[in-house]
């Protein structure tokens, strides 16, 4: 090979081969961060907190078999021997399993019946671990997120298939078994990474975090949610295992201990958010643990098939170090499979010895099985969150129930050591944790972690008051969230506002029940709140009753000359960088236009220059688009927009029938132009516009000529504008009339006959600019209706538009039949809003942008309050876009669980249920149609049908009773096609009606079904009292 290019070319080829195996490797070791943990275990320990305080306390959760699961008494015997007898039923119990909060999840209470309870709570579980890390549910749709857990019992299906009958069975018990537990957690949150439930008996949930941590390396997902679930629900498990003699006769794990005679059964779930660790530190996910190494293996053939091998578990201890990248003595502790059996303990502790026994301080081993029993499929996820907690502490729990070693294992010669209390971390440098899970079938699987890297606290945002919103899915888990965060947040904990709040407002999901609350502290966001749970009015509490969904079509109004005031927006200009960029991407477009920069006439200029015209209308367009763009930016996009004079330019450019530089030039021709004018005045009066009329009629015809209407705002509120002498004549005949009237501080008189001789000008510039179709609906201030592309690329339009009244009054009705009832005020101060009040009435949601007196930012946000409680999406990563990402600790969702089960109490000898025969009896009359049916009274008969509908609703949603109103929304609330039909079919069978098609789901609400059947009444003739 003599040509130098060739051999250059190989040398390149080579070193990028061995840098892609580098990459490679690396790729097959990246560390992956625990950002979340969710758990429900034993001792009613719902939280990782509470798990952790349970451990550090030594706790002893071990309790008697649930009476109201079964009467294990009679599955008792104390002689292993006696046939279909377990000798212990004692274990680690859960204190509710039936227990649910369908809602959430939009699963109605017939599908919730279904599903077996570990389907369930790990639902909940899940919900919970990823508001822990942050992460809102609902914005995982679609995302590349994987679901691994363990589950193996399968209770529910066997009691079901014992106790219920035949003619019981329905579609979806077979959607609630164990097989669909991870599919109904992707199906759930639109989860589209791979989803699996793992079976390996005890090392199942293990073997789901090795499985997920793969997946995440191979970027099969980008997100993993990983753990194990285990619901003990009949004593037949016992009894089964019992005769395999591997449970503990005193109840007790006493792991590694003399008295170690067998494990104890245990329940619960826990479940780990699982991500890259470059991917979780750039995201400011609060790191609980890294996962450096995992590794998996079989025992192979043994004497028994669930006989420990121990050379088997040495090697998948090796092979997850190896692949950690640490070497055994940088470990400190283990958490131990630790069973408490005579056979499994020894055999245990010699292969820990065998890999950790070089080393210069002891290695602390435990197991939690001592506290909590032995989880089975979810015992792997108990142990790997105790140890990922304890390196997150840098606390090593102390081991219950060890009162002398297990006499078997030779302590003095193994470097291992059990605290029976809890002890600091033995190390001063990085912590490093292993957990070993074997399964009984012998598959085993061991994860090494370290502690998480430390975070820095990211700089204070500029923006000084933050909005903190909470939601429910109904009314009283609302406030039971408020009353869960009042007392969480009275402690800071070194959280900020700013943390807070943008925790609470990405990592959680946004429901229909709302609350906002504005605050600079955390202690201040308690006390807001905490006024609010004691009924005390607080100006920092934003709540309503959620509006209906068209309720939340939002226009934007944009107020004209005079509504702005020295330094208006020069806080939101400070604060908000789209606001700021808005701002001067005006000024580079103008550079040279006002022959002052921009910034400096908005914020730096005297009142009563900023009023000069020439000024005012460009720096109050710029104002009002920069606003406006801030309000999209947060997800308020309006779907119908209106200007008040020359706000109107601000409105079509927003609308997108006026490009920005078009714009501008626009508004800088108009403000010039009525510089030039003559001098003149304008008069709001308090008359209907043919009082006016029949007014001016009677004036001399100088002044009737130069004065004229300038705006019809509301019923009876118009502005007359004219020359000075002309309008002193009209102000005298209304005070003889005795009519109210006010002078407005204006310089000019717009909207009257004295712009006339600027119109020209205005027509030239027009018609060099381009107008495009409207992207959203422009209502015309010259016609109060849409306004059409046409009509708007005339320039004689935009000449009218400087000279006819402003006819505000009747685009508010346009807006209004147009259905909407969420208005906001794009600009300074609150005229429009005002106004608008008087045309449509207060009822509905009136928004203002900012306020002389108020803080902007602050004004700005709760603005986005009061939207966000009327039930509005927001885009709150782009509102929290200028806070750091920092994630921290809050409460989770306040679930309101109810009892969901196809059976009681399991009863000791339970006979196989059987089918009852057919019958051709007719079913009998509803109660709900004999009390219909039995009254005259037309006002009852309507009462009692609407408690009906409503009531069969909020059972079909599993609603607590008296949570629907007529507002409600029945699709956000989970309502769909398959309730919609078992509801007819409802009310077919009880009140003999058939009613026709449902109209468009989005239309649906819950007065739409009262309204249906009463329809259905009135054909039938129960009304007229044909069935009483």
């Amino acid at each position: 090979m003599s040509d130098p290019s060739l051999r250059d070319r190989l040398a390149d080829a080579l070193d990028m081969i061995e840098r892609l195996r580098g990459e490679l490797a690396a790729q097959r070791a990246e560390p992956i961060a625990v950002t979340g943990i969710g758990c429900r275990l034993p001792a009613a320990a719902e939280d990782p907190d509470a798990f952790w305080n349970d451990l550090v306390a030594g706790t002893d959760a071990i309790r008697p078999f649930p009476a109201d699961r079964a009467d294990s008494t009679a599955f008792y015997h104390p002689d292993p021997s006696v046939p279909g007898k377990a000798y212990t039923t004692d274990g680690g119990f859960l204190p509710d399993v039936t227990g649910f909060d369908p809602v959430p999840f939009r699963v109605s209470a017939a599908e919730a019946v279904g599903m077996d309870p570990q389907q369930r709570i790990a639902l909940e579980v899940v919900w919970e671990a990823l508001e822990r890390a942050g992460i809102a549910a609902d914005t995982l749709d679609g995302s590349r997120t994987g679901v691994f857990l363990g589950a193996s019992t399968n209770d529910y299906v066997r009691l079901r298939q014992q106790l219920c009958p035949p003619a019981e069975i329905d579609g979806m018990q077979l959607l609630g078994e164990n097989s669909f537990i991870a599919g109904r957690i992707a199906h759930t949150f639109g989860l589209r990474g791979p989803a699996l439930v793992l079976d390996t008996s005890c090392s199942s949930s293990l073997m789901a975090v090795h499985l997920a941590v793969a997946s995440l390396r191979r970027r099969e997902c980008d997100l993993a949610v990983a753990g194990g679930v285990n619901v003990i629900l009949s004593p037949y498990g016992f009894v089964l295992v019992s005769k395999a003699r591997a449970l503990s006769p005193s109840g007790r794990c006493h792991t590694f201990d003399a008295a170690a005679d067998g494990y104890v059964r245990g329940e619960g779930c826990g479940v780990l958010v699982l991500k890259r660790l470059g991917d979780a530190v750039a995201d400011g996910d609060d790191v609980v643990a890294v996962i450096r190494g995992t590794a998996a293996g079989h025992d192979g053939r043994a004497s028994g098939i669930s006989v420990p091998n121990g050379q088997a578990q040495q090697d998948v201890i090796r092979a997850a170090l190896a692949e950690a990248g640490l070497r055994p003595d940088e470990v400190s502790y283990v958490e131990a499979h630790g069973t408490g059996t005579p056979l499994g303990d020894p055999i245990e502790l010699r292969a820990l010895d065998a890999v950790f026994h070089d080393r210069d301080r002891p290695l602390l081993v435990g197991s939690v099985k001592a506290n909590i029993g032995h989880l089975e499929a979810a015992a792997g996820a108990a142990g790997l969150i105790k140890a990922a907690l304890a390196v997150r502490h840098g606390v090593i729990p102390g081991h219950p129930h060890l009162r002398r070693p297990n006499p078997d294992v030779g302590w003095d010669e193994m470097p291992l050591q059990v605290p029976a209390g809890t002890v600091a971390w033995p190390v001063d440098g990085p912590r490093h944790a292993g957990v070993s899970s074997f399964g009984a079938s012998g598959t085993n699987v061991h994860i090494v972690l370290s502690e998480p890297p430390e975070r820095h606290r990211p700089a204070e945002p500029a923006r000084g008051v933050h909005l903190l919103p909470l939601s429910a899915r109904t009314r009283t888990a609302l406030r039971q969230l408020a009353v869960r965060y009042a007392a969480d947040l009275a402690d800071d904990r070194g959280r900020t506002a700013a943390d807070v709040c943008r925790t609470a407002a990405v990592g959680r999901s946004h429901q229909i029940y709302r609350l906002a609350v504005t605050g600079d502290t955390t202690s201040g966001l308690a006390g807001a709140l905490a006024s609010h749970l004691r009924d005390e009015p607080s100006p920092a509490v934003i709540a309503r009753a959620a509006a209906p969904r068209h309720h939340r079509r939002v226009a934007f109004l944009f107020s004209g000359q005079g509504s702005q005031y020295a330094g208006a927006g020069r806080g939101l200009y400070q604060a908000e960088p789209v606001f700021r960029r808005a701002i001067d991407e005006c000024a580079d477009q103008m550079p040279d236009a006002l022959g002052r920069p921009l910034v400096e006439l908005l914020f730096d200029t005297a009142d009563d220059e900023l009023r000069q015209t020439r000024y005012a209308q460009p720096t109050l367009f710029c104002l009002e688009y920069a606003t406006a763009e801030l309000w999209r930016s947060w997800g308020v996009r309006p779907t119908v927009v209106l200007g008040h004079s020359v706000g109107e330019l601000a409105a079509a450019c927003i609308a997108g029938a006026l490009e920005l530089p078009d714009a501008l030039r626009l508004v800088v021709a108009r403000g010039a132009a009525m510089q030039e004018m003559a001098p003149g005045g304008m008069l709001a009066v308090r008359m209907a516009p043919d009082e006016v009329v029949e007014l001016l009629a009677g004036l001399p015809e100088r002044e009737r000529m130069l004065v004229g209407i300038a705006a019809i705002n509301a019923p009876g509120e118009l502005v007359l504008s004219g020359d000075t002498a002309a309008l002193a004549t009209v102000r005298s005949a209304l005070a003889a009339a005795g009519r109210w009237h006010r002078d407005l501080n204006v310089s000019h008189a717009f909207h009257s006959p004295l712009v006339d001789p600027v119109l020209d000008r205005l027509r030239d510039v027009a018609a060099g600019i381009r107008v495009r179709p409207p992207r959203v609906p422009l209502v015309s201030g010259v016609t109060g209706a849409v306004a059409g592309e046409r009509e708007l690329a005339d320039p004689e339009y935009w000449a009218r538009q400087a000279r006819q009244p402003v006819r505000f009054h009747d685009g508010m009705r346009t807006i209004r039949e147009l259905d909407h009832a969420t208005f906001v005020e794009t600009g300074p101060g609150r005229t429009l809003l005002g106004l608008g009040t008087k045309c449509l009435g207060v009822e509905h949601t009136w928004v203002a942008s900012m306020r002389a007196d108020a803080d902007e930012p602050a004004e700005a946000l709760r603005g986005l309050g009061e939207l966000y409680v009327t039930g509005l999406p927001v885009d709150w990563s782009a509102v929290y876009a200028q806070v750091p990402a920092h994630t921290v600790a809050l409460p989770t969702y306040s679930f309101e669980r109810r009892s969901y089960s196809a059976f009681g109490t399991v009863a000791a000898a339970a006979e196989p249920a059987g089918g009852e025969p057919a019958t051709n009896e007719p079913e009998p009359e509803s109660e709900v149609l004999r009390k219909v049916a039995a009254t005259t009274d037309r006002t009852e008969r309507l009462e009692l049908l609407r408690q009906y509908v409503y009531g069969s609703l909020e059972e079909a949603l599993a609603l607590p009773a008296g949570e629907l109103t007529e507002r409600s929304d029945l699709i956000e609330l989970g309502f769909d096609s398959l309730m919609a039909v078992r509801l007819i079919d409802g009310y077919r069978r009880e009140l003999h009606l058939e009613p026709g098609g449902v109209r468009p789901f989005f239309e649906v609400s819950a007065e739409f079904w009262h309204e249906l059947l009463l329809d259905e009444f009135e054909k039938t003739g129960i009304e007229q009292g044909e069935l009483a």
